[in-house]
């Protein structure tokens, strides 16, 4: 490859510059293009545009308009009608209610300003609720068979509000360090254990103990309620939870109590060559994995 100065190369030269010699009979057969870039989707910032302006009209009542008589209101401009067109194929009426098709769910109901903070409400402080947070308590809205455009910011509004949430929020004073790498090698295959409690109060029925056992990769969590915590209570609990559930496991880990620690434990790791590993009571740092989901645990009763 040779590099040819201008003057030894006319014709492309001339070729460049050609475009700036034509001219154009009237200024009109010059037109200019605006290139924007939106933030969020045109049909939620639609939505919320007719919520404002027709008061207590819910953020769908175009489209369900739509859809019974295939009418739109007379102001409403030409490229909204083709969005509402385009947005109906998603949406059905079953008994007088508007539900959307979904591909996480079969389909979700749509719900007004009034029912969706009612939603949220239950969602978020009622008995299943645990005060998650707003991205969370969002994809759990959703798997409940609920919708509306503006779900994750009202989620996110409501959690930053929750006196609850404030309260008992985690105060970090450790300092950010770098990521560590997973020590179990492939889900369900190492799994930690540790009992919360005695809990005050106690529950009506006597339970005052929480056996919490939690996967290394996954983080999953599975956990019993008790009135007292024997070895028996946690083979049981490990039978019915993670051997008939996720199969058994390569380790597990755990303080040397007597409840973890003892002949039954001994017997059901040997059947099924189960590595048994403990950590000193008095250093919980060496059961990292546990010891945070009992941080998790606590902060949600303290919340409920």
């Amino acid at each position: 490859m040779a590099h040819i100065k201008r003057e030894g190369n006319p014709i492309a030269d001339g070729l460049a510059s050609l475009g700036s010699t034509i001219t154009f009979r009237t200024n009109e057969a010059i037109r200019s293009f605006e290139i924007g870039r939106l933030e969020h989707p045109t049909f939620e910032t639609m939505a919320h545009v007719h919520h404002i302006q027709g008061g207590n009209t819910p953020w769908y009542d175009d489209i369900k308009r739509y859809i019974e008589s295939g009418e739109f209101p007379t102001e409403m401009p030409k490229n909204e009608q083709k969005a509402i067109q385009r947005m109906s194929a998603r949406y059905f009426i079953l008994v007088g209610v508007l539900y959307r098709r979904g591909f996480s769910t079969e389909y979700s109901r749509c719900l007004d300003e009034d029912a969706a903070k009612e939603v949220i409400e239950e969602s978020h402080r009622g008995d299943c609720g645990g005060h998650v947070g707003y991205q969370i308590l969002t994809k759990e809205i959703i798997r409940a068979g609920y919708y509306w455009p503006t779900m994750q910011k009202y989620c996110h509004q409501f959690v930053k509000t929750c006196k609850e949430c404030q309260l008992h929020a985690p105060v970090i004073h450790a300092p950010a360090s770098h990521l560590h790498y997973v020590t179990s090698p492939w889900p369900f295959s190492m799994w930690a254990f540790d009992v919360v409690g005695p809990i005050s109060p106690v529950a009506s029925n006597g339970h005052k103990y929480f056996l919490a056992a939690t996967d290394y990769f996954t983080k999953w969590v599975e956990v019993v309620i008790l009135r007292t915590v024997e070895g028996r209570h946690v083979v049981s609990f490990i039978h019915k939870n993670l051997l008939c559930r996720f199969g058994v496991p390569h380790d597990i880990v755990s303080d040397n109590r007597t409840h973890f620690k003892n002949e039954k434990m001994r017997q059901l790791c040997s059947r099924y060559h189960i590595t048994h590993h403990f950590s000193a009571p008095y250093y919980p740092q060496g059961n990292g994995q546990t010891e945070a989901t009992k941080k998790i645990l606590i902060r949600i009763l303290e919340r409920t």
